[in-house]
């Protein structure tokens, strides 16, 4: 398996590593256990994997309550 890893630490530095793999093959991952097993069967030259894991902005890690839904952050398990 060959792949770049970024790890954003805030929202901003996410946002950024967006922007600048815009164009590219990029896929975002926080367990890596559904990523390896897919690299396994469909290796993937040349991709980067924003690691999301390591955001501590609260909003990824929330649930909450909308009024008439909830809203689940990327990092709630």
């Amino acid at each position: 398996m060959d792949f770049e890893v970024i790890t954003p630490k805030t929202k901003g530095e996410l946002l950024a590593a967006i922007t600048e793999n815009q164009g590219r093959r990029f896929r975002f991952g926080a367990g890596y256990t559904d990523l390896i097993n897919d690299f396994q069967l469909h290796p993937e030259a040349g991709l980067t994997v924003i690691n999301i894991a390591q955001i501590q902005e609260q909003s990824f890690r929330a649930i909450s309550d909308k009024g008439s839904c909830y809203e689940l952050g990327a990092l709630v398990t």
